[in-house]
């Protein structure tokens, strides 16, 4: 039996687990903490006299959220029994990196594990850049001219796109049932799919339902007030520290690695013969290695570490399309018709698919869809849009 206890709430702290040995602990071994001025870090579990705790706790990314009281239920292998951790304090259930032996207990007395919590793979931290967002190229599209000046405060965005397995869960969780005009749905969307592909054939508001739950599953707020009313708008709030899709700004900043001058996520190189060993789309001269959607982390990450930015999945963002935007309200900053429209209407999608050529995999490039349909309006129709899940940075 091995006691973990008095973890204290402490400002940049980076705790280690130290033996309290004594002659009379035959069989109950205390563990207390000892501090170190850094970061967050809960990094080190000792070895005391006979008792080895073996495997590996790997806590090394909390961040804690004045917002949320969590309590934690870690479960350890020491010298071949299980111990037993409990913490009750403000931190984030998502910013835990471990092992599958780590559960959660929520606000409702729910315990869930850290993978029941489907987590949109690992994020990536966005520090607060001003940049300039569309592009000055003389032959490009109309909507994505011209450049404007954007500042953006920190955000967190998934490495990768939400799976069919991730949303399958929250279908599972919530009894979700995403509207569809087609006999094509996200579990059948016209061809095979795998649990570890990006899930297609979702709408807009589908996507934002999605990042409401996984917002209650790790004890943020959520970012959306959905209507059941299909005719009436979704209500965004910027502010909520819950998950949410996306700003456009956002995703082609991280596209472009911060903001810098280049045409794909890897860089300026148009090749297609390169192009395939990088994206999933559909080239012209080559033949294509995946019809369909491929498993995210197939090609290699961006230089931030993103993966499919570019290819597999055209994804959902935040804002709604409005081809003049880079002139008719960045330079005023006026947003608020962007992010919160009064009228259910057409979004911004990004990145482009397996089904599009090179031109829509540019870090610039446009597309839209309404906000609604998961499925386009074509014959036959090809579900490729999916989402990836962002979320404002403490």
């Amino acid at each position: 039996d091995t006691c973990f206890r008095d973890i204290a709430d402490a400002e940049r702290s980076r705790i280690f687990f130290i033996s309290c040995t004594h002659a009379a602990y035959d069989r109950n071994v205390c563990f207390f903490c000892l501090f170190d001025q850094c970061d967050f870090c809960l990094d080190c579990i000792a070895r005391v006299d006979h008792i080895i705790v073996s495997g590996e706790i790997n806590l090394c990314r909390i961040l804690r959220q004045k917002k949320h009281r969590i309590c934690f239920d870690l479960y350890v292998r020491a010298d071949g029994k299980c111990a037993f951790f409990r913490h009750f304090g403000f931190w984030s259930a998502h910013h835990i990196c471990s092992r599958k032996n780590l559960s959660v207990q929520i606000g409702n007395g729910e315990n869930i594990s850290i993978d029941q919590i489907q987590r949109a793979s690992d994020e990536i931290l966005v520090p607060a850049t001003t940049f300039r967002i569309g592009t000055a190229a003389p032959n490009a599209p109309r909507d994505e001219t011209p450049p404007a000046t954007v500042s953006l405060d920190p955000f967190y965005l998934a490495s990768t796109p939400v799976t069919v397995a991730q949303f399958a869960a929250f279908v599972d969780a919530t009894s979700y049932r995403p509207f569809t005009a087609s006999d094509l749905s996200w579990q059948n969307p016209g061809f095979p799919q795998a649990p570890n592909v990006p899930v297609v054939a979702v709408s807009w508001r589908d996507a934002a339902a999605y990042c409401n739950w996984l917002s209650k599953k790790a004890g943020f707020t959520p970012a959306y007030s959905i209507p059941s009313d299909l005719t009436k708008p979704v209500a965004f709030d910027p502010v909520a520290d819950g998950y949410r899709l996306p700003l456009e700004a956002e995703w082609e900043l991280a596209a472009r690695n911060l903001g810098k001058p280049v045409s794909f996520p890897w860089g300026n190189d148009p090749a297609e013969s390169n192009l395939v060993q990088l994206a999933n789309f559909s080239p012209v001269s080559l033949p294509s290695p995946f019809p369909f959607t491929s498993p995210v982390k197939t090609f290699p990450p961006s230089p931030l570490g993103f993966y499919d930015l570019a290819g597999n999945v055209a994804e959902w963002c935040q804002d709604a399309y409005q081809p003049d935007a880079y002139s008719a309200f960045y330079p005023t900053q006026n947003y608020a018709p962007l992010l919160n429209p009064d009228a259910p209407c057409a979004r911004v999608i990004r990145g482009g698919s397996y089904l599009n050529t090179r031109a829509a995999l540019r870090t610039t490039a446009r597309a839209y869809g309404l906000e609604i349909v998961g499925i386009p309006n074509e014959v036959p129709p090809r579900p490729r849009c999916g989402f990836r899940v962002a979320r404002n940075a403490p």
